[in-house]
């Protein structure tokens, strides 16, 4: 069977009948496989940076929900650790969904399968809490305006992609959202 499908396959190479010789299909494979591979690219770029304009839309609205925690009938609110945890991970947990899944299990509907997902999300993800000017703050006063900076690292690497030519991966994709504190004065 075997050298049946060399015998063919040297067949195939040293054929020179027609107007092609067989060994030019090579030449054609390189550039159909880069036009390929950098369609899945962009494809996979774009959808990596929809996720991070929505984790930023999630952290936003987490900090809204987060922060005011216990906090609401003073007329303000200031973040502390747990709570900034908090909203970086409800970030994280909007950006699994392109994050590489490797170390997960195969069946994400298990319970806990997607926390090894939400951590590597989490590792490749900042999150900035700011004002409505874009300036980092920690209190904010009778429903203020909480502006949330998302920042990924997308990593994901297709070969003969030309987005991962000459030093261009990882990228930082960043995103903004606001949400207001919804207090009591």
């Amino acid at each position: 069977m075997v050298t049946r499908v060399q015998s063919l396959f040297r067949g195939f190479l040293a054929d020179e009948r027609g107007e092609v010789g067989p060994a030019t299909y090579f030449f054609a494979l390189v550039p159909a496989l880069v036009a390929i591979f950098f369609a899945f690219d962009t494809g996979i770029s774009k959808g990596a940076r929809l996720a991070t304009e929505y984790a930023a839309f999630c952290a936003a609205r987490a900090a809204a929900v987060q922060m005011p925690k216990g906090q609401e009938r003073s007329g303000g609110a200031c973040l502390d650790s747990s709570e900034e945890q908090a909203i970086r991970r409800a970030a994280a947990a909007c950006l699994a969904s392109v994050v590489k899944k490797t170390g997960a299990p195969m069946r994400l509907d298990m319970p806990g399968a997607l926390d090894p997902v939400i951590a590597r999300a989490e590792s490749q993800t900042q999150v900035e809490i700011q004002n409505a000017s874009g300036v980092r703050q920690s209190c904010f006063g009778h429903n203020e305006v909480v502006q949330v900076e998302v920042r990924y690292h997308h990593d994901l690497y297709l070969p003969f992609s030309p987005l991962a030519w000459g030093g261009n991966r990882p990228i930082e994709i960043r995103a903004t959202a606001q949400a207001m504190l919804h207090t009591t004065k």
